[in-house]
């Protein structure tokens, strides 16, 4: 009930079943946007391409 009642409300809770398969998209967006800012600032600071 609890799981309901935080996406009615847009609420976060942690904890249960519910909280990676609820939020995965978002995990791995958040990933990705992460992972390409390390790839360009290494890129940047190494003077050696992204690809």
């Amino acid at each position: 009930m609890g799981g309901v009642i935080g996406k009615v409300l847009c609420m976060r809770l942690t904890g249960g079943s519910n909280t990676v398969p609820d939020a995965f998209d978002k995990l791995r967006l958040a990933g990705a946007v992460a992972r390409q800012m390390l790839v360009a600032t290494a890129a940047q600071k190494t003077n050696v391409a992204a690809a």
